[in-house]
């Protein structure tokens, strides 16, 4: 799927756990979820948190808690209870163990940075942008780490460097 197919409603879980089946011909059996790690940016919500105890993860890292709609303990704690029988899933899901706080400063930053500048595939109409995604960006401003090698940015922040 094309970057500009992707909806920008989807879930960081899904996509992974999609890019996975694909590349298994639709098999979550020849998958293995079983011996994955998942790391995210930001704390699985309680409905991905359902979803990846259905898949039986092997684990889950993330950065920062998600404390609105938090799955992996921040809300409910879906990855030590499992998730209950649902749609087509035979049983009950598995339990996983959870970390959080892997670069926990970083995840918000680019959680802030992303939800500031606006979400370009979000469903119109969108709230409006405000003068925080200035601040955000101003506080940003010389976080190398941000800068995806090659990128227009990486190569300009290179130059000033040298």
């Amino acid at each position: 799927m094309d970057e500009d197919e992707i909806p920008g409603t989807r879930h960081a879980e899904f996509e992974a756990v999609d890019a996975l089946l694909a590349e298994h011909g639709g098999s979550a059996a020849r998958v293995g979820f079983d011996r994955c790690v998942l790391y995210v940016t930001c704390e699985p919500c309680i409905m991905c948190a359902g979803a990846l105890s259905v898949l039986g993860l092997k684990e889950v890292i993330f950065g920062c808690p998600n404390d609105k709609f938090g799955g992996n303990g921040s809300i409910l704690s879906v990855h030590e209870t499992g998730c209950g029988a649902c749609a087509s899933a035979p049983a009950p899901g598995r339990t996983y163990p959870s970390r959080g706080g892997l670069l926990a400063e970083r995840a918000v930053l680019l959680l802030q940075l992303f939800y500031s500048a606006g979400n370009p595939k979000a469903p119109k109409p969108h709230r409006p942008l405000s003068d925080r995604s200035m601040r955000v960006a101003a506080v940003a401003e010389g976080q190398s780490w941000l800068r995806a090698p090659g990128s227009a940015d990486d190569a300009d922040a290179k130059a000033t460097r040298s």
